[in-house]
This record gives structure tokens, C-alpha cells and sequence, in this order.
């Protein structure tokens, strides 16, 4: 299986991460730095042009990387697992505008009006599955929860942060959604294992 993981708001791919080392008990894994402070249509750019260089058999995104990967997963037929994804990136992102540091202490700006231009969470047309921790301090995983399991199938797991941290105990699930998305799509290739 190939995995195309798209990280969160100022945050940076890592390939070292707890989460891409569990991802890769499963399959390949590789994916672009993102810089959101571009706004929606350069980032949708800079994962197209990336996801070019390989066919991918699941997005699994963090944050604004699950916001992302819900659009994404339409622009690519790929099926897509997002953690404790951002819902509405144009609100929840105003509280960083101006100057603010990334994760490692690089210092960045974003201005309202790229805010603005990020558009709610994709709920139509796609195939995925939202999972939650109840602990995440940044965003209402509830609220998540409520907002997408009409749309998507949808895990609220107890504890953990808006890091997501238990993702090596869900690794089944993420290959059960790539297997139950091809077959809701219609292309029986997919030999995930």
C-alpha cells in the first residue's frame, strides 16, 4: 500500500514522527511539506503536483492535513483517514493570524485573508473515515464527530491529544477503509492485505 500523509498547520512532513513510522507498518509512505500560510489553492497545488509522482492507495491527514485530505481524496480518487481534522479552517484559524511559531520555533505569518480563503470540510463525494480523540486540546473532537458521521464513517477514541497519538492501534481500520472505499468506488484492485 501506498500512503500519501499530509501533516497539519505549522507542523512540517517528518518522517521520523510517531505517526509515519506507524503508517509505514502498513505501506510506503511519503508526503510534501505544506505551508498553509499560501492559502486553499496553493495548497491544493503543491499536494497536486506532489501526489503526480505516485499513484496513492490512501490519504491519512492531521489536522488541516484531514481537512485537506477530504479534498484531496476527491481531485485524486484515493480514498482518505483523517485525524482529528480541522472542520472549519476559515474560523479556526483566525486565532493565528499575524505573527506566530511553528512546532519547532520558526517563525511564520498568516493574514486574514488567506484565512478566509480555506473552505469548510469536504462532506460530499468522497470515501473515508474521521478519527477523534476525545483528549485533543486544540479542536472539539465531539463537535468533529457530530459535525461529519453523516458524510463518514466516524471513531471517537478516549484520551490522547490533538497530535493524535494512538494511530499504530488503528492501522487495521485505515486498511479496512482502503478496502471498503475501492469497493464503494468500484475499482476491485486494491490488494491491501
Amino acid at each position: 500500500m501506498k500512503i500519501l500523509y499530509l501533516h497539519g498547520y505549522a507542523s512540517q512532513y517528518d518522517p521520523d514522527s510517531a505517526k509515519i513510522k506507524a503508517l509505514s507498518k502498513i505501506g510506503e509512505v511519503d508526503g510534501p511539506d505544506l505551508d498553509y500560510t499560501q492559502g486553499q489553492k496553493n495548497v491544493f497545488g503543491t499536494v497536486a503536483d506532489f501526489a503526480g509522482y505516485g499513484d496513492y492507495d490512501l490519504i491519512v491527514g492531521t489536522s488541516m492535513g484531514g481537512w485537506l485530505a477530504s479534498h484531496a481524496c476527491i481531485a485524486l480518487g484515493t480514498p482518505f483517514v483523517a485525524l482529528n481534522p480541522a472542520v472549519h479552517p476559515s474560523k479556526t484559524l483566525k486565532k493565528y493570524v499575524g505573527q506566530t511559531v511553528n512546532y519547532i520555533g520558526r517563525a511564520f505569518r498568516i493574514d486574514e485573508e488567506t484565512v478566509a480563503s480555506y473552505s469548510h470540510f469536504n462532506t460530499e463525494g468522497g470515501c473515508g473515515h474521521i478519527l477523534c480523540e476525545e483528549g485533543d486540546e486544540v479542536l472539539d473532537a465531539r463537535h468533529t464527530i457530530q459535525y461529519l458521521e453523516k458524510s463518514y464513517g466516524t471513531t471517537l477514541v478516549p484520551g490522547g491529544s490533538h497530535r493524535f497519538e494512538s494511530l499504530a492501534d488503528h492501522l487495521d481500520l485505515l486498511k479496512y477503509t482502503t478496502h471498503i472505499c475501492s469497493v464503494i468506488w468500484g475499482s476491485e484492485d486494491s490488494d491491501d492485505g
